[in-house]
């Protein structure tokens, strides 16, 4: 067994090295992350031919809005490569832990993790081939993934919020009826008492 800087596991020339994944990790990275930390591990599987990779992204992001909130984006992709003949089969399975504290109005803390699978068939002749298949599938995953955090994760928020403004709304809007009946009570009482001019 032989260890490199970013690839673990024996090591064959036909294997996609880290350093073939660079470039494109390090662009993916900063076009979705605008800074944060990368790494990708490339290993061997059972058959001769057949690999496994792994692609790590961490995001931390302080002075979130206008409060002094904070939160972290951890995206782990793993991948299965069975080359066939004439293609190689992706599985992907990607995970994406989230979580941001906010303090603007009390103290408030959202988590959570969504964790989705894809198959794809792609030809790959060269080793760059399989970097950029499976950079591709990678990119397109994290997409439909984001999308479903926002609407999971954050749409529930706002609607919890919603429905405890309402509540509280309706509340204070049947403070301000009691409020009102009472005060034209007090005021037709008054008039009762007062002699007619």
């Amino acid at each position: 067994m032989e260890t490199r800087t970013g690839v673990v596991g024996p090591m064959s020339t036909a294997l996609p090295s880290t350093t073939a994944s660079s470039p494109p990790r390090d662009c993916a990275r900063s076009r979705y992350y605008e800074s944060g930390v990368s790494s990708a591990y490339f290993w061997e599987l059972e058959g001769a031919v057949d690999f496994a990779a792994c692609v790590l992204f961490r995001k931390d992001a302080a002075d979130l809005g206008k409060g002094s909130g904070k939160g972290r984006w951890d995206a782990l992709h793993v991948f299965e490569a069975k080359v066939g003949r004439e293609k190689t089969v992706y599985k992907l399975t990607s995970t994406i832990m989230l979580s941001i504290t906010t303090a603007e109005a009390g103290e408030m803390k959202i988590a959570g993790s969504l964790t989705r699978q894809s198959e794809k068939a792609e030809i790959a002749l060269k080793n760059r081939d399989h970097v950029l298949n499976m950079g591709r599938q990678l990119e397109e995953m994290e997409l439909k993934m984001r999308d479903a955090l926002i609407h999971i994760y954050f749409g529930k928020v706002c609607e919890v919020f919603g429905n405890m403004r309402k509540f509280q709304g309706n509340k204070v809007e049947q403070e301000r009826k009691l409020m009102q009946a009472g005060l034209t009570a007090a005021l037709a009482k008054r008039r009762a008492a007062q002699p007619e001019e």
